[in-house]
């Protein structure tokens, strides 16, 4: 499990399972009609992946401003899905 995480290959595992969720929702909204459209997730999802991504990257030594990227991307993508999901009144 240490030589996991301090490689960062846990980080590409969760990505793994990170691309099958977004296909198992891809494929269950087209089959059913009743799961969340891809359109409506974009902003977590995206949220998600660069978390994702600024952990691989802390985890293998990537210099620090590859990481503050991911994070400020990571935030940016918040904030769109915040915005989206305010309601208008």
């Amino acid at each position: 499990m240490q030589q996991l995480i301090e490689s960062g290959r846990i980080a590409d595992i969760i990505l793994v399972l990170f691309a099958l969720e977004i296909v198992g929702f891809a494929l269950l909204q087209r089959l059913t009609w009743r799961a969340p459209k891809l359109a409506d997730l974009i902003g977590t999802l995206l949220s998600g992946l660069f978390l994702i991504a600024a952990l691989r990257s802390g985890l293998t030594g990537a210099d620090w401003t590859v990481t503050a990227t991911f994070l400020t991307a990571a935030l940016l993508s918040h904030l769109f899905d915040l915005w989206r999901r305010w309601p208008s009144s």
